[in-house]
């Protein structure tokens, strides 16, 4: 809290439920309706920049109320992984905030009640975990995913929003 104190006043802190929780949260704290939520581990080249400001203005005439990007993973070594299910990964990032939220406390989706839209640019995901810290979260996606299955009646089918369905949560 120290380090994000030193460039802003507007600092908040949650205790931890879930991750649908905790970017919902986040994003009603927000100052306009439009919002750009990435995961500590993905980064936006700046070249994406003029798109992303275009789409925005330009979206009263196209009616889209959220864009999905293909993300890009890289392994510890810098070089791309291209995995069959795992790219193009289509994930919505960028999203008028009045018509969407976050569904599942784990693995969790984009709910969208619109038009999707689509932005080239790709995502870049570059998680570096270190080996106590793939256990630490083993543990933590599990006790997730257990409270998701009980939530459910004991079956495991989180919700999923409707759209392209290319190995992606879009």
């Amino acid at each position: 809290q120290a380090i994000a104190q030193e460039f802003t006043s507007r600092v908040y802190a949650q205790v931890f439920q879930d991750f649908s929780s905790q970017k919902n949260h986040c994003v009603e704290l927000a100052s306009h309706d439009w919002v750009l939520v990435l995961d500590a581990d993905e980064r936006i080249p700046p070249d994406a920049w003029p798109e992303i400001t275009r789409r925005i203005a330009s979206n009263g005439s196209c009616g889209y109320v959220a864009f999905a990007f293909p993300r890009m993973t890289f392994g510890a070594d810098g070089r791309f992984h291209l995995w069959v299910n795992h790219y193009p990964s289509l994930v919505g990032r960028l999203y008028d905030r009045r018509h969407c939220r976050y569904v599942n406390e784990v693995h969790e989706v984009l709910e969208i009640r619109g038009r999707r839209g689509f932005i080239p640019a790709h995502i870049q995901h570059c998680p570096l975990e270190e080996p106590f810290r793939v256990e630490e979260k083993g543990r933590l996606y599990g006790e997730l995913k257990s409270r998701m299955r009980s939530r459910l009646g004991g079956r495991m089918e989180p919700r999923r929003p409707l759209g392209i369905r290319l190995h992606t949560k879009w």
